[in-house]
């Protein structure tokens, strides 16, 4: 008596194939996302600039105001513009900067620069809160609070 070859075989039942199946199907789709995200992130630029320093301190004819910017960001960062109270620093008689302040900071570089101000004379008392923004060439801005001492 001949056997059947075919009915002896063992084989997987068909909910575990699909298991097996959906998971290899998922597993893919996970790395074509991570594959899809490596190459959307070598091409995207970011910009972003952290203030790490900017604190002010004073003498009889003027206060220095101390800043200190970091590119934390991916692609260069070049500032523009300069507020002081929301208003343009150059509108302010007295106030001059030192150092190159809109010059390019490139990624994962810093760049200090001085603000003077004059002493005692309206809007800048001792005291008072100053609202610092730095405005980048495409539009950004990077605000910071200190009080006068």
């Amino acid at each position: 008596m001949a056997r059947n070859i075919k009915r002896d075989r063992k084989a997987i039942s068909p909910v575990i194939s699909t298991i097996i199946i959906v998971a290899i199907a998922i597993a893919i789709a996970i790395a074509v996302a991570y594959w899809m995200v490596g190459i959307t992130g070598a091409y995207v630029k970011v910009e972003k600039l952290e203030m790490t320093t900017c604190y002010a301190t004073a003498n009889t004819t003027h206060y220095t105001v101390y800043i200190t910017v970091k590119d934390t960001g991916s692609t260069d960062v070049t500032l523009d513009k300069l507020f002081l109270n929301a208003k343009p620093y150059d509108t302010f008689t007295g106030v001059s900067i030192e150092g190159s302040w809109n010059s390019p900071v490139t990624p994962g570089t810093a760049r200090s620069f001085k603000v003077y101000l004059p002493y005692n004379s309206a809007p800048f008392t001792p005291g008072t809160s100053l609202d610092i923004s730095l405005v980048s060439v495409t539009g950004r801005e990077y605000p910071k609070m200190l009080t006068l001492p």
